[in-house]
């Protein structure tokens, strides 16, 4: 599904409408993606050798993102680059090749002979929702069945089943050395999942006989991109027919495959605060 975030410049005694952008994109992760490629790469080739400094790159939300850059126009710059326009930069950030023809970034004002004039801000339905469902590292989620919404992962005693009527909590954090506040997890991510107990009492999950379950060892690392083909229910067949997930478990296979299932975070929450502490 398509997705759109703003991009402003937020530098004190500019112009405002001069450096409004609209950033599309194919999917939620290619956003993402892209928004992780400029945090990793705070000095980048915009064209021939010439560089670029971004001083400040905030996510105010999943769909707002402000920048401070020596080159007010940094967006109109890394269009150029996504649409395969500087090959100078895929050679110092590879990962401007995964995004080649994926992003487009459009100005939200236009030129004319004597100048820029505005042409207006785009509401995006997105924004309406009432709720930012970013997906930020080291935050705690519930984890839920994709087109189940009342279906959600739970700790029972140890092993991880699906319910819907308890949930839990989990942090899930990204295996990586950048420091930034707000980092967006990505699929190709290496991640850590921890169940958040009383008190955020953290204990890690792993893989036992096949389960997904808490451990008191070391962390099994997964992909983020497993929660939508990697991970399974296995029912249990004397359950009642009413209660469908009673006595199920999740289960995680190193392949993905056509009998796997697909899960997705919500509701996520910086650890501390309200909404992270035990089970519900």
């Amino acid at each position: 599904m398509i997705y759109y975030s703003y991009f402003w410049l937020k530098k004190p005694g500019v112009v405002e409408w001069k450096h409004n952008y609209l950033v599309i994109s194919p999917d939620r992760n290619t956003a993402d993606t892209f928004f992780r490629v400029l945090d990793e790469n705070r000095s980048l080739v915009v064209e021939g050798t010439r560089k670029v400094n971004i001083k400040e790159l905030n996510r105010e939300s999943s769909q707002i993102w402000t920048y401070d850059c020596d080159d007010n126009g940094l967006p109109y710059q890394l269009n150029l680059t996504v649409s395969g326009n500087c090959p100078e930069a895929y050679y110092e950030v590879p990962a401007w090749r995964d995004l080649l023809g994926k992003i487009k970034i459009l100005p939200m004002s236009w030129i004319t002979a004597v100048g820029h004039n505005p042409t207006g801000w785009k509401m995006l339905p997105e924004l309406h929702l009432g709720v930012d469902n970013d997906c930020l590292s080291g935050y705690s989620f519930y984890v839920r069945r994709r087109g189940f919404p009342d279906a959600h992962w739970y700790n029972d005693d140890g092993v991880i089943s699906l319910s819907r009527h308890k949930r839990s909590r989990f942090i899930v954090t990204v295996q990586t050395e950048l420091q930034s506040p707000k980092i967006p997890i990505i699929a190709r991510d290496r991640v850590k999942i921890e169940w958040v107990g009383v008190n955020s009492t953290r204990i890690s999950l792993d893989v036992s006989k096949g389960f997904l379950a808490l451990t008191l060892g070391e962390a099994k690392p997964f992909r983020f991109s497993d929660f939508l083909q990697r991970f399974s229910i296995v029912y249990n067949n004397l359950s009642d027919p009413g209660y469908p997930y009673a006595n199920s478990k999740i289960t995680w296979c190193s392949a993905s495959g056509n009998n796997n299932d697909s899960f997705e975070l919500c509701e996520g929450v910086p650890v501390g605060e309200l909404g992270d502490m035990g089970d519900d």
